[in-house]
């Protein structure tokens, strides 16, 4: 099987050697894909593992060259029933990622142990650090984040705005304070917010006041709680 490049004006197939003239839509589909083998028509492509004239051999992708069956792992889910590369090429890159994969191992090892013998105040100080340099991106990816999720996952996204809404008014935010003041016909400014602010905290505090004097008066039994 021969390889050329897409962008050259005259193919010769990759598998019977026909030489023909793609058409502009096959010749961008081929560039766009970054492929080195082309082919004549469907019935190439979709048999190009398969030797045109025998049968019995059949094309490894990375060495190149046409092999028997026996020299492939079975695979059944393939169209042939083997595996897209010979056992020796299947070989060379399992045996290759296996020590990338020993590599980054050893690696991640590494980093573990030196952050644990840097101590706790030490990382704490490193990420701040990390942050300062790099927060515009942070807060880019993180905010790229919440959109696509927000899209793709709206029972997280309700979830997420029901939360929002719950700590603007446990925090007594000012466009919580804002909005209440504009409902009751109040000028919005810095100390009506700050003064709207304090009577919603006494409103609380009273109201958790007379939840607790009424959980006491059930446990006791009394009309009154006296004392503490």
């Amino acid at each position: 099987m021969k390889r050329q490049h897409p962008t050259d004006p005259e193919w010769n197939c990759s598998r019977c050697g026909k030489h023909f003239i793609p058409n502009n839509k096959i010749r961008e589909q081929a560039i766009r894909r970054g492929s080195q083998f082309v082919y004549c028509s469907r019935e190439c492509l979709n048999n190009r593992k398969l030797h045109p004239q025998d049968g019995n051999l059949f094309f490894c992708f990375h060495c190149q060259t046409y092999k028997p069956r026996i020299d492939y792992f079975p695979q059944k889910r393939s169209k042939y029933g083997i595996t897209p590369l010979c056992r020796k090429c299947h070989g060379k890159m399992q045996s290759q990622y296996n020590d990338n994969d020993a590599a980054r191992a050893r690696r991640r090892y590494a980093e573990r142990e030196r952050r644990e013998k840097m101590g706790k105040e030490a990382r704490s100080i490193l990420g701040r650090k990390y942050y300062q340099n790099n927060r515009e991106r942070l807060v880019q990816s993180g905010v790229a984040y919440i959109k696509k999720r927000r899209v793709c996952d709206p029972i997280w996204a309700a979830k997420q705005r029901k939360d929002y809404k719950a700590r603007i008014v446990a925090d007594l935010r000012d466009c919580y304070i804002r909005n209440i003041l504009r409902l009751e016909g109040i000028q919005a400014t810095p100390e009506t917010i700050e003064l709207k602010r304090q009577q919603i905290i006494m409103k609380r505090t009273l109201s958790e006041f007379k939840k607790w004097r009424k959980e006491r008066e059930d446990e006791s039994g009394y009309a009154n709680v006296q004392g503490e």
